[in-house]
């Protein structure tokens, strides 16, 4: 035990070089790498020495991300590839893009999101809510391809991903260090169920799956969407934030640290999870939430 608390001591604290060597020779896939949590979680592996393969639709801010990253000491390999998660092919040839560059995987985090003008999703009787990235409807006026939409983004290309890993994954050749997979499940029941499937199944081959939930967090999500940022997709301009009257979810007195989280705290926890400190988790939750709904 005091060993164990000694090598988590000396990683907490150490030097940038010391720091660099808890993923050392790891490559790990980020989506959504270009802001918020993807951004920040990107920067932090790469610090702890990760290779990086980021994904985002955004070319500007992914070559922004490139940059920041080619100042770090020591300098981290990056690959930065531009593409739509949602449309066919485009996953698995993000994992092909990734193995012909490094000729291996070791994490995959799922942190991309479709962010489109839906802040919470309301059930009037019960005055219950679900944070995540949905579509400003209740259910009687929710389109079918709304709701496609949500499940697409954050249930299908996850399956995607994982899928097109599979069998890299499964190999007995890349067996010799645990392999991480973690999906970003805001209040998304499916991800959380399909996380537990792929621990359990998957246990025989050394990987790890989890998920982080996290709650409210200062993001571009999570802005007022009165401010008027969008992101461009195609032809489709789409907006960003949540509207300054959706008092219940920005009132900081439902949680009992009294204050949003941030994408670096958000970073932290994927670190824990995508390290080996937590090379003994798997199939499990953890919320990152203020403590909002204990």
């Amino acid at each position: 035990m005091a060993h164990r608390l000694n090598q988590i001591a000396s990683q907490i604290h150490g030097s940038a070089t010391d720091n660099a060597k808890l993923l050392h020779e790891q490559v790990i896939i980020v989506t959504g790498a270009a802001s918020g949590i993807g951004k920040a979680t990107a920067e932090l592996l790469a610090q702890y020495g990760a290779s990086i393969v980021a994904c985002d639709l955004d070319p500007k801010k992914l070559e922004g991300l490139a940059t920041d990253l080619a100042t770090m000491t020591p300098r981290p390999q990056v690959l930065t590839f531009v593409g739509n998660l949602m449309e066919a092919g485009v996953p698995e040839r993000l994992v092909k893009e990734a193995l012909s560059k490094f000729g291996k995987v070791d994490g995959l985090i799922n942190t991309a999101g479709r962010t489109v003008p839906l802040e919470h999703f309301w059930n009037l009787s019960t005055e219950m809510y679900t944070l995540g990235f949905l579509y400003d409807s209740a259910i009687h006026k929710m389109t079918d391809k709304q709701f496609d939409m949500v499940l697409d983004i954050h249930l299908r290309v996850p399956f995607q991903l994982v899928r097109a890993l599979s069998h890299h994954f499964m190999d007995p050749q890349h067996r010799e260090r645990c392999k991480t997979i973690i999906n970003y499940a805001s209040a998304k029941a499916g991800v959380i169920g399909f996380t537990k499937a792929i621990a359990l199944e998957w246990a025989r081959y050394n990987v790890r799956c989890n998920a982080a939930a996290f709650g409210w967090l200062e993001t571009a999500m999570t802005q007022a969407k009165e401010n008027g940022q969008s992101l461009q997709v195609g032809a489709e301009k789409i907006p960003l934030g949540v509207s300054l009257s959706a008092h219940k979810f920005r009132d900081v007195n439902e949680i009992p640290l009294r204050r949003p989280g941030t994408a670096d705290e958000a970073a932290c926890t994927i670190l824990y999870l995508a390290s080996p400190l937590s090379s003994y988790m798997t199939g499990q939750v953890v919320e990152i939430n203020g403590g909002r709904f204990t």
